[in-house]
């Protein structure tokens, strides 16, 4: 994800920007921060871990250890998950999505209650890092504004005006290619 936000900076969403944060939605919840037009790495090079801030309390066991994680909720293998739990049967981000279009009410409940998860996490970065762009990637970016317009009417609901009077949403440009972009911008960056 370190790779998609520069890569996303270089030639995608975030062109001309040198302040934002990038998270990508798929197994996990991934993240990439740019400060200054530099990455933000950690003092470990492992900076932006998102996925794994405790969202609910001893919530659904993660791979890390730990219960309750951002991305043991907000991730496309979360919504798979919920999707299974409530239509007793397994599903893939596609169908839940097109039986979203077709407004059928109790798929479109599910993504609601998804994307309030994604917000929870999101909401909580918005107050660390007071961004004037989150760029998002990831499969489910795929739906554009559709999307978008649920993530920020939900943050409407946890966020303070002057956060988000400042903050703009966009779904990732570049795709897969996002992160081999970024990978040649650092390598393109250390050759000079």
């Amino acid at each position: 994800v370190n790779c998609a936000a520069l890569g996303e900076m270089w030639m995608g969403a975030a062109a001309g920007k040198e302040n934002f944060i990038c998270l990508t939605i798929g197994t996990g919840i991934g993240g990439g921060v740019i400060l200054n037009g530099e990455l933000l790495r950690g003092e470990g090079s492992v900076a932006a871990e998102f996925g794994h801030i405790q969202i609910v309390k001893n919530g659904v066991q993660c791979g890390c250890g730990n219960k309750g994680c951002y991305q043991g909720y907000a991730s496309t293998t979360a919504l798979l998950r919920m999707a299974e739990e409530k239509f007793s049967k397994k599903l893939n981000g596609r169908e839940i999505f097109e039986e979203v279009h077709k407004n059928n009410v109790e798929y479109k409940e599910l993504v609601h209650e998804w994307a309030d998860y994604f917000t929870d996490g999101l909401a909580t970065l918005i107050y660390i890092f007071n961004p004037s762009l989150v760029v998002i990637g990831g499969g489910v970016s795929k739906q554009g504004d559709f999307l978008k317009d649920i993530f920020q009417k939900s943050l409407e609901q946890k966020v303070m005006k002057n956060y988000l009077d400042i903050l703009d949403i966009k779904m990732a440009e570049r795709g897969n290619d996002a992160g081999m972009l970024g990978a040649s911008h650092l390598l393109l960056k250390k050759i000079k």
